[in-house]
């Protein structure tokens, strides 16, 4: 059984400006370890990333930022042998020339 990774929006703490932070949650054997993102967002604009249709530009645009994400984040497991979160933490931040704002 292999890593997995998702998103988490964490709504225990609120930015100034209304919105909360959108995390990378890696899972491992049960433990889990939480990477930031660039990506803040309303509870009402999340709800609108994570339907399956998309309306809004922004929303589209979220959308697409973080299925890039997490596709780097499945590649990079992909690329391990024996999976160690200390060497996904090494290899994320080395790929790629895109800056998700992760690292």
């Amino acid at each position: 059984m292999g890593a997995t990774a998702n998103f988490y929006f964490d709504t225990r703490r609120q930015k100034q400006d209304g919105t909360f932070p959108l995390k990378l949650r890696i899972t491992y054997q049960r433990q889990q370890r939480y990477y930031p993102t660039d990506v803040n967002l309303t509870a009402e604009q999340w709800k609108k990333v994570s339907s399956l249709k998309p309306r809004e530009d922004f929303i589209k645009d979220t959308k697409a930022l973080l299925e890039a994400i997490s596709r780097r984040a499945e590649r990079v497991i992909k690329t391990i042998p024996a999976f160690s979160f200390d060497e996904f933490e090494k290899r994320y931040a080395a790929t790629g020339s895109e800056r998700s704002g992760l690292f």
